[in-house]
């Protein structure tokens, strides 16, 4: 099993092989008002009102906050192509515990909490603002088992500006599809003005089925033999996307 950098006080060569690994981890960590970056490479602290968190040549931080609302969330981020492993400045935490991601390449993004276990309801707010233009999806996913690991397997759930979704699984470096792309009149396009899309994904993961629903709309409705629902979760973007993931919610059900 790979490991997984830890963030803050780490050795040289965990850094190391963060470089050469498929995922890492970044955190925020409220802290009073100091902020405090510990920079590996100098081994040094560094004082800068920021919420942004770098991983390039051996650079590892770990931020504290100086706002009144303390980024407090930690996300595990795997690339599908180690090429992208050290440039993880798309990357920026945002309050409440949230995640902005720019530019590059696709990433399934982990929140490292208690793996949940059907029946759960799990929701994201999805803004995206050039999805239209680059076809690609950006949503949620879902029961995640060994997700360092190269037999992953976990469900998605996308959407794209063009007014469209998907749903897929994934095991190890395959995917099935569940729904392929299809439009439906439930998902916000991209404005034609402001080139933004913001629609909400939410699944309901019950005893036996799964319904798919974008801005309080069921598009669809699959069998948990289908599909993976037991684990982690998160989202994931494909290539080239600026997208925001928000409001984030999560909450097991009767």
């Amino acid at each position: 099993m790979m490991e997984r950098p830890k963030v803050g006080g780490t050795a040289l060569d965990a850094c190391t092989r963060a470089l050469l690994a498929k995922s890492y981890t970044i955190a925020a960590l409220s802290g009073g008002c100091r902020c405090q970056i510990a920079a590996i490479s100098q081994l040094s602290n560094m004082k800068r009102r920021s919420t942004t968190f770098l991983l390039t040549a051996c650079l590892l931080t770990t931020l504290s906050s100086c706002a009144a609302d303390p980024v407090d969330a930690m996300w595990s981020i795997r690339m599908d192509s180690t090429e992208d492993v050290n440039k993880p400045d798309r990357f920026e935490l945002v309050p409440g515990g949230g995640i902005a991601v720019k530019g590059g390449g696709n990433a399934t993004l982990w929140r490292p909490d208690v793996p949940m276990t059907a029946p759960y309801r799990l929701s994201i707010r999805v803004k995206a603002t050039n999805l239209g233009l680059h076809p690609h999806g950006a949503g949620l996913v879902f029961g995640g088992n060994n997700v360092d690991n190269d037999n992953q397997v976990y469900s998605y759930f996308l959407v794209r500006g063009d007014g469209q979704f998907l749903i897929k699984t994934r095991e190890g470096g395959d995917t099935t599809d569940i729904c392929l792309w299809g439009e439906h009149p439930a998902i916000r396009r991209e404005g034609e003005t402001d080139g933004i899309a913001i629609n909400v994904l939410a699944v309901e993961v019950g005893a036996e089925a799964t319904r798919f629903l974008i801005n309080g709309t069921q598009v669809h409705e699959a069998t948990n033999t289908e599909l993976h629902t037991n684990g982690s979760y998160g989202a994931r973007l494909v290539h080239d996307l600026d997208v925001r993931f928000d409001e984030i919610t999560i909450a097991a059900q009767d």
